[in-house]
């Protein structure tokens, strides 16, 4: 058989179980490479042999050279796969357990999150309750273990009588919850549950994806989003997540593919213009010219205009159709669109720079510094208008005017 490796599920919750029950302590899954492989490591051996330390004959707990025996001679299969008949049986022969508990280390901001959960065996089921630690590094993280089995065996020990089995909306909502606090590795670890429950459910997917997606990891996100796509290939929100990560990541003919497919979808989708228009106003270097230009600017000021025409109140979008006119030279265009994205957003710092440029360009001095004195009003702390005041100064005083 493969080599089996145990992916346990990151979620903040846990469980009920009897004492005379067998409890089996996993490795934890790594997020977003939080910790080395070498300190994950360690922190599964700490917390295996804290638990097993602290069970004082209360729980019975399988010891942990077995359960890493197993998972160096077994077959390489993930959690959801449990559920084969010849590789559970195989595994309660060697374990003789009756629950799996794991969890998952991931990145929150700054901090390290690890998050343990416990789980049925064979069935596998995540039993609600839990526990969890955040630390800066990963050696606060070792100092938080004894704490973290104490909170963990509390709650296997306070439970009722058997598990409240969430169901696929209880996971989307919880996960959703978290989405809210910014909390995307909590929310991730919902999601995936709610997949493990309902395979075929694309919105667990596109929510995942999402939480991925804002914690930077877009080869995941895209995967979420694909199969998202594959199970309601209708949907124009899909196309423009999925199309949002290729534009990050300046795979452009992608994302422009995804955005047009969006608006064939739904042609009243005002977002998926104005991402569309973004990447044609991206500024792209010619080593042949050795200058800049716009990728299509034409087809950016499209796109910005339909954008427009769905939504009038959107100071952004007048934002950059300006900038827009402004790289054409455009300029009495460029500040009809600024001064409207001002009138819609009188604290707009970006509009009352991009207008002071625009005014640069027409040597129109004393309209640019007005500009920039109005955007270091609303934010004394620019740093771009600061400068580019600095620099007008300077220009008209070395020209005496």
């Amino acid at each position: 058989m493969k080599k089996f490796l145990l992916t346990a599920f990151l979620a903040f919750v846990g469980s009920w179980v009897f004492a005379q029950e067998r409890i089996a302590v996993f490795p934890f899954e790594i997020l977003d490479k939080a910790v080395t492989l070498n300190e994950s490591f360690q922190l599964y051996r700490t917390f295996s042999n804290e638990f097993t330390n602290r069970s004082a004959g209360k729980f019975s707990v399988v010891p942990r050279q077995d359960v890493e025996r197993l998972i160096n001679t077994e077959a390489a299969f993930q959690l959801s796969d449990f559920s084969a008949r010849t590789k559970t049986a195989e595994m309660q022969k060697v374990l003789n357990g009756t629950q799996i508990l794991s969890g998952t280390i991931g990145k929150m901001g700054n901090s390290i999150t690890i998050i343990v959960s416990l789980y049925t065996y064979p069935d596998l089921q995540q039993l609600p309750g839990g526990a969890s630690s955040r630390a800066n590094t990963a050696v606060e993280l070792f100092d938080k273990i004894p704490e973290l089995v104490r909170n963990m065996q509390n709650e296997i020990s306070g439970g009722t009588t058997g598990p409240a089995q969430a169901t696929v909306k209880d996971h989307l909502d919880r996960g959703d919850s978290y989405m809210k606090q910014d909390d995307y590795a909590l929310a991730i670890a919902e999601y995936t549950q709610a997949i493990r429950l309902d395979a075929n459910n694309f919105q667990a997917y596109n929510n995942r994806g999402q939480a991925y997606y804002y914690l930077g990891n877009s080869d995941r996100a895209i995967a979420d989003f694909n199969q998202a796509i594959r199970l309601r290939p209708n949907s124009s929100v899909l196309f423009y997540n999925r199309g949002s990560v290729y534009a990050d990541n300046e795979n452009y003919n992608q994302a422009i593919a995804d955005f047009s497919q969006s608006i064939n979808l739904n042609p009243n989708y005002a977002k998926a213009y104005i991402k569309r228009g973004k990447i044609y106003a991206t500024s792209l270097f010619n080593s042949t010219t050795a200058q800049y230009s716009l990728i299509d600017s034409g087809k950016a000021i499209a796109d910005f205009t339909q954008a427009i025409n769905l939504d009038q109140n959107d100071p952004e979008v007048y934002l950059f159709r300006g900038q827009v006119f402004f790289w054409e030279k455009e300029y009495n265009r460029a500040i009809s669109d600024l001064t409207q994205a001002i009138r819609l957003n009188s604290n707009y710092v970006a509009a009352y720079v991009q207008r002071a440029y625009v005014y640069s360009a027409r040597d129109d001095y004393t309209q640019a510094i007005t500009d920039l004195e109005s955007a270091l009003r609303i934010d004394p702390n620019n740093i771009e208008s600061r400068w580019w005041r600095h620099e007008i100064e300077d220009y008209r005083q070395k020209r005496g005017w």
